[in-house]
């Protein structure tokens, strides 16, 4: 019993305090709730128009558009496998994608377009360097 008593005890210790910051956060957001809403909402839009104007001006890779959303499918003209394309990205060019056999699609590469403004330029800046060089 006294150790059981002394493990309880410090389960308190730990656990009573393990919600508290998760819950101060979460009340700390909701009172910045349209704050937040608008920040999303920009990062969205301006990742968007620049995933836009990146695949506008490529002619090796074509993509649908979504409407709304932070991930895209581009597909590399020519290819049926986009396995290799995705290694050399990563290995060649410091850029990471998701192969699109993960997706039942192995000729395209999933990328997400909402990492932030310091992110994502360089990532689909990687994206065309295979052509450029």
């Amino acid at each position: 019993p006294d150790v059981a008593e002394r493990i309880r005890r410090a389960r308190d210790i730990v656990d009573g305090t393990g919600a508290f910051p998760a819950e101060r956060l979460s009340a700390l957001a909701f009172s910045q709730l349209e704050r937040l809403s608008d920040r999303a909402r920009w990062i969205l839009m301006s990742s968007g128009a620049a995933v836009r104007q990146f695949l506008s001006g490529r002619q090796d890779l074509e993509c649908v558009l979504p409407g709304a959303g932070t991930v895209v499918f581009p597909r590399v003209r020519g290819i049926e496998d986009a396995g290799p394309f995705v290694e050399a990205l990563a290995r060649d060019f410091d850029t990471d994608v998701v192969p699109g056999h993960f997706f039942q699609a192995p000729r395209t590469s999933g990328s997400a377009s909402a990492a932030g403004r310091t992110c994502w330029p360089r990532g689909w800046r990687g994206l065309g360097r295979p052509w450029t060089r």
